[in-house]
């Protein structure tokens, strides 16, 4: 029994933060935070920004940073599938 909480506690401590992360990117998109206004606005534009880009996991099955054409992941795909 105590092996068996000690690997929820491991799988706890992968997993957790990767289900707040992906529920807190699923809200800013429910409330369209990441969309990215067509004139430069300033500050605003440049945290939407970073919004969007932050939400490449949770649209796009990619990393930050990378293409969603070309660098999709199965093993990110399979991750998430897990959590």
């Amino acid at each position: 029994m105590r092996s068996l909480r000690q690997i929820h506690l491991y799988l706890g401590c992968i997993f957790a933060p990767l289900l707040i992360y992906f529920s807190i990117s699923g809200a800013w998109q429910t409330f369209r935070f990441n969309d990215v206004p067509k004139g430069p606005d300033g500050e605003k534009a440049t945290l939407r920004l970073a919004l969007r880009a932050l939400s490449n996991p949770h649209r796009n099955s990619t990393l930050p940073g990378y293409s969603a054409k070309t660098s999709q992941s199965v093993s990110f795909s399979a991750a998430a599938a897990l959590m």
